[in-house]
């Protein structure tokens, strides 16, 4: 037990009884909440995926219209990043007039009504319980990309006009400094971490 307890004090980890190092050492799992936790919480957009025969500019002109008065990190960031790589398309639209939807995290979304257009962007399931509700499911190849980048770490953001799927926009977040080490430390004493 003493041994024990030099070497978690070594790795600054205080035991406070023997059941504590007990319980630790039958732990074979550790899921972790990764955004803000073991990532920097600065989501940027990494990709766009337009949605079966959607064009491209159709998502790109919506998914700037639910973002561009988005207050969070998130929403500003897909905003610049459409502004900066897609400056054409967006020079286009017209945003006065437009009432925005502001995001709340119960909700998971945000948006804008746009010349008569409900458009929309947020968490799959969030979406995915508002197309639903009008007897739309979501392509099942498209809906396991999505699962498939969430899985990798990335997070996928699903943009609807009037409750038809345009696509999605794939946000990465930089994992915090040292995580990949330590994370790697926990796989190489056999236990699986999930983020």
């Amino acid at each position: 037990m003493k041994l024990c307890s030099k070497k978690m004090l070594k790795a600054h980890l205080m035991p406070f009884s023997a059941n504590v190092i007990d319980i630790a050492s039958d732990i074979n799992l550790v899921a972790f909440d990764k955004t803000g936790t073991i990532t920097t919480g600065k989501r940027e957009l990494e990709q766009i995926i337009p949605y079966l025969e959607v064009p491209e500019g159709d998502l790109i002109s919506a998914l700037y219209l639910a973002s561009f008065s988005d207050e969070t990190s998130e929403g500003e960031s897909i905003a610049s990043f459409l502004k900066a790589k897609y400056s054409k398309i967006i020079s286009m639209i017209d945003i006065s007039g437009c009432k925005v939807i502001p995001f709340n995290s119960s909700d998971k979304f945000s948006g804008c009504i746009h010349n008569g257009d409900d458009i929309k962007k947020g968490a799959i399931d969030s979406i995915e319980k508002i197309v639903e509700k009008e007897n739309i499911h979501i392509d099942e190849k498209f809906h396991a990309s999505l699962i498939s980048f969430s899985q990798k770490g990335t997070t996928p953001i699903i943009v609807i006009k009037n409750n038809k799927v345009l696509g999605a926009c794939i946000l990465k977040d930089e994992l915090k400094e040292g995580v990949k080490f330590r994370i790697s430390k926990l796989k190489s004493m056999g236990i699986k971490t999930i983020l």
